[in-house]
């Protein structure tokens, strides 16, 4: 994606005023309820409702984020996964709504369903959108338990809020841009009735997981060694009725490393493939995907 001209680095006061905005317009079906969410300004930024039909400026700045240099091939592939995904969860997020609302029996139930939410952080001088965050509804991992002890506690999966595709332009960082988005996803998710909020991120990228630390999210688990790219799974309670903190897997080296877990409840389980194949599961995949498209 080709840059633009260099804006002036945006500047958050440290008490960020409350407003509200005018509703959220656009084209197209979409779950996006009439937009009341309070917004934070700055003179230089603001943090607002995205609408449905600006998806397409939104994957560009989460490709620029999240692939900055890279060829066009994968530019294009990340492009295509962030518009994609964020176009089904959309859909997702508007049938499970419809069901609710038509009193299926079949319906799940519960503040998060339903859930699919767009933020943007835009210059308010020209317009330009610098920074991204969605919030949606997922099955939430933690806190870490067993197959087993899911099953003999009888405890079915969890949905709650989940956060995700969190980008802020280069050139825009380090001015609190990204906390306020995180904190504009949070006060809605309180609004829906969420009682905790979840996210994951690599484990590798140590500045995401110190700005999530700083907003007060526990790392209660990590993919299991196995995996050439660890992620990290964060969360952060609202309410007593949230389910209590797991331990804090990740250490911390003198030299500000994190110390990953190798084993333990903070260690995710392995899939089917995983366990049967080992560090061949990614292969046995690919390759059980191409015979799939050549039988079918």
């Amino acid at each position: 994606c080709a840059h633009p001209p260099p804006l002036r680095r945006a500047r958050l006061s440290s008490s960020v005023r409350a407003t509200l905005d005018a509703p959220a317009t656009g084209q197209g079906t979409s779950s996006l309820p009439a937009d009341t969410t309070p917004l934070r300004r700055d003179k230089d930024i603001k943090i607002r409702r995205a609408h449905p039909d600006e998806i397409a400026a939104l994957s560009k700045v989460i490709t620029e984020v999240f692939a900055p240099g890279e060829g066009q091939v994968k530019s294009a592939w990340v492009l295509f996964q962030a518009y994609a995904g964020m176009i089904e969860r959309l859909l997702k997020a508007s049938i499970q709504q419809g069901m609710i609302e038509s009193e299926d029996p079949t319906a799940k139930t519960g503040p998060s369903i339903g859930l699919t939410v767009l933020f943007v952080a835009e210059a308010e001088d020209t317009g330009e959108m610098v920074g991204v965050v969605e919030l949606c509804s997922a099955t939430c991992p933690m806190p870490p338990k067993t197959r087993e002890e899911q099953q003999r506690a009888g405890e079915a999966e969890r949905e709650t809020a989940y956060l995700c595709n969190l980008a802020v332009r280069e050139a825009f960082r380090g001015a609190g841009i990204g906390k306020s988005l995180i904190g504009a996803c949070e006060d809605y998710a309180k609004e829906r009735g969420c009682t905790d909020l979840f996210l994951d991120t690599d484990c590798d990228n140590k500045g995401a997981i110190r700005l999530y630390q700083a907003s007060g999210y526990v790392c209660e688990m990590t993919d299991p060694p196995i995996r050439t790219k660890r992620r990290c799974f964060l969360r952060k309670r609202f309410s007593e009725d949230a389910p209590a903190y797991g331990e804090e897997v990740l250490g911390v080296t003198e030299e500000g490393d994190y110390l990953l877990p190798s084993e333990g409840p903070g260690v995710g389980e392995l899939s089917f493939l995983e366990r049967n194949f080992g560090t061949l599961a990614p292969a046995v995949a690919v390759l059980g995907g191409v015979i799939g498209v050549i039988l079918f």
